[in-house]
């Protein structure tokens, strides 16, 4: 029987294992929330970069050209452009990159996807190497008076790839100018010719997941048609 006024030994109990249950739903809650908070913040920073880091790129790369020129004034025609392996390889655990574009994807009998012209149709892949990008870009026009004609002026060959660190770097061949950083946490870095004339450029980075479980992972994607 209670006495008027009080409490019994079993509701005090009862009440304080209720408020403790409570609590632990709160702190539960509320720490979730915090570690998908965080994800969101980690995945927000790595797209930041990715993006700043293929636009510096995007900008360079306009300035280039697919086809050979004649680059020192020589009359003999050189690459402005190449695509080479890198000497630090990704990881060997890669994320299936998307990448989609404004058409709706199709696939043909043999279940490949129809990656179509200058398009990036969805599909699923691993990169598997590095890229290194070596390239010139325009930096003037001179004229030509003995042809009549305007031609460009290159630049000294610039190079950008994954260094040691996780880092993609741009450098100047011969230049004393240290290699600038670019983009941190690199995952993979590509850069993919196409038969149509453009080269599409794929950066994936990477953090450690709030929850401790593995890696964040963010890639981003850009085609490029230069213009020389």
């Amino acid at each position: 029987m209670r006495r008027s006024g009080g409490f019994t030994m079993v509701e005090m109990v009862v009440a304080t294992a209720i408020f403790l249950a409570g609590a632990v739903y709160v702190y539960s809650t509320f720490a979730g929330v915090t570690v998908s908070t965080q994800a969101a913040t980690v995945e927000v920073d790595l797209n930041s970069q990715n993006k700043k880091a293929l636009t510096a790129l995007y900008m360079e790369l306009q300035a280039t050209s697919l086809a050979n020129h004649d680059i020192d004034g020589t009359g003999v025609d050189r690459p402005v452009f190449l695509v080479e392996k890198g000497t630090e390889a990704p990881p060997l655990t890669k994320p299936r990159l998307v990448s989609r574009s404004v058409r709706a994807p199709s696939q043909d009998a043999g279940g490949e996807w129809d990656i179509g012209e200058s398009k990036l149709q969805a599909r699923e892949r691993s990169i598997l190497e590095n890229s290194r990008l070596r390239f010139r870009k325009v930096v003037g026009y001179r004229f030509n008076a003995a042809a009549g004609t305007i031609e460009p002026e290159w630049s000294g060959e610039i190079v950008y790839e994954v260094n040691a660190g996780r880092q993609l770097v741009r450098r100047v061949v011969g230049s004393p100018t240290p290699a600038k950083v670019v983009a941190h946490h690199v995952d993979a870095f590509e850069a993919e010719p196409k038969t149509d004339g453009t080269l599409v450029l794929t950066l994936v980075s990477a953090r450690p997941s709030p929850d401790g479980r593995g890696f964040r992972r963010y890639a981003n994607a850009v085609t490029v048609h230069p213009k020389n």
